[in-house]
């Protein structure tokens, strides 16, 4: 059973990946087509700056990758316990998840902030393009930590009442679906940083 939901899991990264792929081929692609500056009157191909605050961003990777152990750490206990003899007493709570959904605000918040702060730079999604592949790139993923974050409360306020193997599958598939996040955003980081 557990295959099958990792499979449909994978299935479901695979095209998210393929989603972030078209908006970074895109992003490229923008760079090389020159832009119209009114100011000049005149077609350039001088790519615009944007002051990324690389410490925050530094930051957050730390949070989600914090995110991911503690997600690893709850998927060991629970396989532990789903292995347990029948009649014994598992533990029913992963205060882990918990840990996961507060490191998952966390990220969220710091995200936030990180736009706040360029928005106070004058850098908007209007600004230019590679202020606007920014904020798509990063409310994108944003999007998909937010769905995760919902799969983590789910499991968060139901954990207590299943079994022990239906709790491990679900923390099974929460820490590998936030494992793959991690990477993307780290990989999303390396871009926007060096891209």
């Amino acid at each position: 059973m557990l295959r099958r939901y990792r499979l449909a899991l994978a299935l479901w990264i695979c095209g998210v990946v393929m989603v972030f792929a078209a908006f970074i081929s895109a992003s490229i692609v923008r760079r090389g087509i020159p832009a119209y500056e009114s100011s000049t009157q005149a077609y350039s191909t001088q790519s615009e700056s944007l002051p990324l605050p690389i410490p925050l961003l530094i930051l957050d990777s730390g949070v989600l990758v914090a995110n991911s152990l503690s997600l690893e750490l709850a998927r060991r206990s629970s396989r532990a316990a789903a292995g347990l003899p029948a009649g014994s007493k598992p533990r029913t709570i992963y205060w882990e998840t918990y840990a996961a959904i507060a490191l998952t605000l966390a990220f969220l918040s710091r995200q936030t902030m990180c736009w706040r702060l360029l928005q106070a730079q004058g850098q908007t999604i209007s600004t230019g393009a590679r202020s606007a592949f920014f904020y798509l790139l990063t409310g994108a993923h944003a999007a998909q930590i937010i769905a995760g974050l919902v799969a983590l409360g789910w499991i968060g306020a139901r954990q207590s009442r299943w079994t022990a193997a239906r709790r491990y599958i679900a923390i099974d598939l929460a820490t590998w679906y936030f494992a793959a996040m991690t990477v993307l955003w780290i990989c999303l980081l390396l871009f926007l940083m060096f891209g």
